[in-house]
């Protein structure tokens, strides 16, 4: 991988793609959220600087394959099997997660 800067564009030449990054500075990235988040939904990344150096990245969400609701449940009760409380009650489980 070969990382380029030309002025705000980053170019990365990742195995035989190039991908184009837009760098933009914290404060006008604040100024412009809801443009760069247009921006990132039709595919751009865009990379958030803080004088200068890259803080942070905005990009599209990798898509995932939904799975079918039968195979999650059937891998919860498989992970359930064999595990127990030790007779403390669910309720006081709860309870103290909220304390």
């Amino acid at each position: 991988m070969l990382i380029t800067r030309l002025s705000h564009i980053w170019l990365i030449f990742l195995d035989e793609r190039i991908i184009a990054v837009i760098t933009i500075g914290s404060y006008e990235a604040k100024t412009r959220f809801s443009e760069l988040l247009a921006r990132v939904r039709r595919g751009e990344r865009i990379v958030i600087t803080l004088h200068g150096t890259p803080v942070a990245v905005l990009a599209p969400l990798e898509e995932t394959a939904a799975r079918p609701y039968a195979e999650v449940i059937a891998e919860l009760r498989a992970f359930r099997k064999g595990r127990r409380l030790n007779g403390v009650a669910l309720r006081e489980l709860i309870q103290e997660g909220r304390s």
